[in-house]
């Protein structure tokens, strides 16, 4: 993850989810299990949205921007799944 602070807003560069590697042991109510999400999995889904929102801690009352507003990018690569987001909250300003 790359942080930047720029003026009135914060750069955030990285990976929200890698492919074709196994996750750490996850529960559920069949049992423990690992999984794997497959290369281009990212990008179909991509293709089929219309729009993606970036919220903070996943809270529809505080979207931080999105695909349409254009401020977000998102595309999937070898690694896996890439956001380029430039946000303005003041919060999140902070904390970075």
């Amino acid at each position: 993850m790359r942080i930047e602070i720029r003026e009135n807003q914060v750069l955030l560069d990285g990976y929200v989810n890698a492919v074709e590697r196994e996750s750490r042991v996850l529960p559920s109510p069949r049992g423990r299990f690992k999984e794997k999400i497959r290369a281009k999995t990212f990008e179909r889904a991509l293709d089929k949205a219309e729009n993606v929102d970036l919220l903070f801690n996943h809270d529809k009352n505080r979207k931080l921007g999105s695909l349409q507003e254009g401020n977000l990018q998102l595309y999937e690569d070898n690694i896996g799944l890439r956001a380029i987001a430039h946000v303005s909250d003041e919060e999140i300003i902070q904390k970075a």
